[in-house]
């Protein structure tokens, strides 16, 4: 049987593709670059996920491109009442694409377990789980799922 696709908005794609971009490392308080490590399936489904919105994006930004030129957009373009119009055309087209839905359903999932906890990590300074933030694991809720309970 196959499952039912998994619809959010365009808004929410694009705070998932921000946070997928987000799991490389992070920057401590003292400016310290923190990096991630994942097991291998781990990584692939987050390199997957990040081409899969990339291609979503290419499509978002094409639609947002040409109402741009449909729209006679351009920047330091003077401020009449024909292109006030034309600008709050677009703003309103923007804001139907940010609403618009946006099908997960070629993602891959990602165990929670598998982003927190690092592969074989036996060195002795070694943090054996990425401090991954809050934020950053909210974002990625659309295609976060839990781990099955130990036996």
């Amino acid at each position: 049987m196959a499952s039912s696709p998994k619809i959010v908005s365009n808004r929410t794609l694009l705070k998932l593709h921000q946070a997928l971009n987000s799991l490389d490392a992070i920057k401590s308080g003292s400016d310290q670059i923190i990096n991630f490590h994942y097991d291998t399936a781990t990584k692939l489904a987050i390199v997957h996920n990040i081409i899969a919105i990339d291609r979503m994006r290419e499509v978002l930004d094409r639609t947002v491109s040409q109402s741009l030129k449909a729209n006679k957009i351009t920047e330091g373009m003077e401020k009449t009442p024909q292109n006030n119009e034309a600008m709050a055309k677009h703003l309103l087209l923007l804001e139907e694409i940010q609403d618009a839905d946006a099908d997960l359903s070629g993602l891959r999932p990602l165990k929670i377990a598998s982003l927190l906890n690092q592969p074989k990590c036996g060195d002795k300074d070694c943090v054996k789980q990425n401090n991954i933030p809050n934020s950053v694991l909210a974002m990625l809720s659309p295609i976060l799922e839990e781990d099955a309970p130990a036996a």
